[in-house]
């Protein structure tokens, strides 16, 4: 038998493939549709992707302990965040731990003792990939060009109503204050 006890199948490679296997000794009808899923995770493509996939989200379960700490604090977790938002972007020039293993796989044609296929399921494009995911970090950090923006904004607006209450209490105290100036003010 394939499996372990108390072992899943999401936990290991050759534990999906013995799970998916299991489907065609049964004889079930949706055989097709099992052995066309354990087609797909032979497929080179799909391994590149999910080799791709896990080292981005092993960096991102990092940072999120990291974060969950406690005596965490804002301006340490701004600092951590661009790190991690830096450690991600390198995997453009230097792949990680798995996608160096779904490359050596691809030199040899297996990844732990299955053969692997070059499929026609589309590979992720690495790079827009790990574009997409530094992006969207970057824009929850603390400090980016989106929030200076939106505060020269908002220091602009503060000085026009500053401006505009300075002139309202200074015609109020005259009681110069003409049809003109409230239709200004409108």
């Amino acid at each position: 038998m394939c499996s372990q006890p108390g072992h899943r199948p999401q936990e290991d490679w050759k534990s999906v493939q013995c799970w998916l296997g299991s489907f065609f000794m049964e004889g079930s009808r949706e055989r097709a549709k099992f052995k066309g899923l354990l087609s797909k995770l032979c497929s080179i493509n799909i391994l590149k992707s999910l080799a791709l996939m896990a080292d981005v989200l092993t960096e991102l379960k990092n940072l999120s302990e990291i974060l969950q700490n406690r005596k965490t604090t804002l301006p340490k977790a701004h600092d951590i965040m661009t790190t991690y938002v830096k450690r991600i972007e390198s995997f453009n020039r230097y792949p990680g731990q798995h996608a160096v293993d779904a490359s050596q796989a691809e030199e040899v044609m297996e990844f732990k003792g299955e053969e692997l296929r070059v499929g026609r399921s589309p590979i992720i494009d690495s790079a827009q990939f790990i574009r997409a995911v530094a992006d969207n970090m970057k824009e929850r950090l603390i400090s980016t060009t989106a929030n200076r923006a939106q505060a020269s904004v908002a220091a602009n607006r503060k000085e026009g109503y500053n401006s505009l209450i300075n002139q309202m209490s200074s015609t109020l105290t005259t009681g110069t204050m003409t049809i003109l100036d409230l239709e200004i003010m409108r």
